[in-house]
């Protein structure tokens, strides 16, 4: 029997869920069916090491055989889903799988290449408080009118030559062209191969110069955590795909795809296939969780159905209606779209100052109210504790049902509230109209 406070607790936190309207642009309502696998005796059995069919080393540990059935069938999904040659489906989060990455293609001390943190990119993405600030020189592009510029991100490779380039955001409203984005780092690598030099003195073979050649290249890499959803419906054109063009990507499996808390590597090339793998594990990870293996099978499941890709379709129109409800009631433009009031995907971020309130501020008002979002860091920023925006998203409430319609109003209520306008007890009554309608996500 679950101890009575541990039940009590789950209780509240599902209760919560339900009595939210949550706009945190990574999180997300997976199905019952996604949440029973991640609490499945899949997670029992001891699994170092990976199938057969991924390495000859096999698993270290006997009595692992439906489990490699199980590990292989997910990674067949993940291939069939974002239509790539290989996938490894054992890195725990996001966060887990970049760290995969830099091991798998950097050296300590090697130099990186991201946006900045305040811009675009993720912790992970070179931050000085994660291992990958820490361990390797991280150096940034910026925004040019905050809209990634290719111009400069071309500059920034050619003066930094990093190891890794980092491309893929966590808060940005518009799509990355990844194929202008491959021809600017082909042209590069090509440049660095004619314009590398070794001492004449020296004698070295033809392999050895093209494998020192090699490791200089630079990595063109897509952290997809947040937009993944609309690459696994193939909604969006080829240039705007990265498994198309990048030499790996990294995705969580929740925010728009909607699966269990957990991530995956993908990639083409064979030659990385030992590189990556060796990677996740001994490198980075033990024994994997294979519950939630068979929960992100569910998930790519789920997502291979037509329905998801009216699911995504839904998202990007409840975020565009959103935005439109706050505009029709900000008529003053108190509440500024960050890169513009047009989203190209799932979020938005909004710079509050013009409100006379800082991130914090706002996201307090609006949980006041039932409202979920998160505070965020804008060009000008700081540190978060100081940030002066806010980011919202729509992959959950468009999980739990809302239409175009709820989320125009439902930006209006957002407006309302952060610009301390109309009647409190009527903004109330309107919240509570939208969860009556939608009812319960989980029972």
């Amino acid at each position: 029997m679950i101890d009575k406070t541990l039940n009590q607790i789950v209780s509240k936190e599902k209760d919560k869920l339900n009595n939210e309207l949550v706009l945190i642009a990574s999180e997300n309502y997976p199905s019952q069916d996604i949440l029973d696998l991640m609490g499945s005796v899949c997670s029992v059995p001891y699994t170092e090491g990976y199938p057969l069919s991924v390495s000859k080393q096999g698993r270290h540990y006997a009595g692992c055989e439906v489990i490699d059935e199980l590990e292989e069938y997910c990674i067949a999904k993940a291939c069939e889903l974002f239509r790539v040659n290989f996938a490894n489906v054992q890195p725990m989060s996001g966060s887990h799988a970049n760290t995969c990455v830099y091991y798998a293609f950097c050296k300590p001390g090697d130099r990186t290449l991201s946006a900045s943190l305040s811009t675009m990119a993720h912790l992970t993405h070179g931050s000085k408080f994660t291992h990958s600030g820490r361990f390797y020189e991280n150096h940034n592009y910026e925004l040019i009118n905050e809209k990634l510029d290719y111009d400069e991100l071309k500059k920034r490779l050619y003066e930094v030559k990093p190891r890794l380039l980092i491309t893929g955001y966590s808060a940005y409203s518009h799509k990355i062209d990844f194929q202008k984005i491959r021809e600017i780092v082909d042209q590069y690598n090509t440049d660095l191969e004619i314009d590398t030099e070794f001492p004449e003195d020296v004698a070295i073979s033809d392999e050895e110069i093209q494998k020192a050649i090699e490791a200089k290249k630079c990595i063109l890499w897509t952290d997809m955590a947040h937009f993944s959803g609309f690459i696994a419906t193939h909604v969006w054109e080829d240039k705007y795909d990265p498994t198309q063009w990048a030499d790996v990507v990294t995705t969580t499996t929740h925010k728009t795809l909607r699966g269990p808390r957990s991530a995956i590597i993908l990639w083409n090339n064979p030659d990385y296939c030992k590189k990556i793998n060796q990677a996740v594990f001994p490198a980075n990870a033990g024994g994997t969780n294979q519950a939630a293996v068979a929960a992100k099978a569910q998930a790519f499941i789920e997502a291979l159905q037509p329905e998801f890709k009216d699911y995504i379709n839904q998202v990007h129109t409840n975020m565009q209606a959103l935005i439109n409800g706050i505009k029709e009631v900000d008529i003053d433009h108190k509440l500024r779209f960050v890169s513009g009031d047009e989203t190209e995907n799932h979020m938005i971020l909004i710079d509050v100052k013009g409100a006379g309130i800082t991130g914090k501020e706002a996201e307090d008002m609006l949980t006041a109210n039932h409202i979920i979002c998160n505070k965020n860091m804008i060009t000008g920023d700081i540190k978060p504790s100081d940030c002066t925006g806010i980011r919202l998203g729509t992959p959950a409430i468009t999980t739990r049902g809302f239409t175009e319609e709820m989320s125009n109003t439902l930006g209006k209520v957002i407006a309302s509230i952060l610009l301390k306008q109309g009647d409190p007890q009527e903004i109330t009554s309107v919240i509570v109209s939208l969860l009556n309608e939608i009812g319960e996500f989980y029972k």
